[in-house]
Formats: C-alpha cells, structure tokens, sequence
C-alpha cells in the first residue's frame, strides 16, 4: 500500500530543504527552468508546479526574463520540517513504510473528531508507519 505525495509536492519539499540547508542564499538565482528540471529528473511542467508553491510560501521570488530567485530560509512550511534530514548529496526526503492499518474499536482516552459525545460503536483507524 503506498501513500506518495504528488510528485510536484516532493519536489517542492526537496527544494525547500536545499534552501534551508544553504545550498542556495537568499539572493541567489537558481538555475533555469529547464536544467533544474533536467537534474531533478522531473518535467518543467511539475517542476513550475513547485516553484509556483515556494513563491506562494514567499520563499522565492520569479522575475520575469530574469529568473527565479531565493527570498528567505523557510521555517515551519514544510511537511517534513519535524525531520532533520541531510544526505551527503544534498537535501533528501524521508520515506514511510506503511506496517500495518487495522479498524478498532474507538479507544476511550482518544477525543471523537467534531463532538464530545461517545458512541460504543464508534470505530476508528490503526495506522504504524515506519519513517527512515
């Protein structure tokens, strides 16, 4: 059973981790469109996806006939921010094995999304996952 996000999404996410590691300042341009596409072995098209999100997040500015530059380090905007994640290469991306998903009786001590009350008969998910 696998989860992935989109790829546009791990691309916005491993271009977010290169620039909070430093690999690119703030200030600085990035390569053109179509050799960062080339060397993230992704489409243009998928990867205009993720910078249009990184410029929505303020962390890179596009100039048009320029090109697209660094704002600032993001902080806090990514899904993998709680991770701490280097590889010798650069950035990377964590990856999750899902273990098991199971259906169980909804746990008392657990709150009931949208409400208070208890029903016995209330069911919920077991999700383990492995993260590396």
């Amino acid at each position: 059973m696998s989860h992935a996000l989109p790829l546009h999404i791990k691309i916005t996410e491993l271009l977010s981790r290169e620039i909070a590691a430093g690999h690119w300042q703030a200030g600085e341009r990035l390569p053109p469109e179509s050799e960062l596409a080339a060397t993230l072995g992704v489409a243009v098209g998928t990867l205009r996806k993720a910078l249009a999100q990184l410029e929505q997040q303020s962390v890179i500015e596009r100039r048009q006939g320029s090109g697209t530059y660094v704002k600032h380090t993001p902080q806090g905007k990514g899904v993998y921010d709680l991770f701490r994640l280097e590889l010798l290469h650069g950035g990377g991306l964590p990856t999750a094995t899902v273990l098991s998903l199971e259906r169980i009786a909804h746990p008392a001590k657990v709150p009931t999304f949208g409400g208070s009350l208890r029903n016995p008969d209330l069911q919920c998910f077991r999700l383990r996952r492995l993260r590396s």
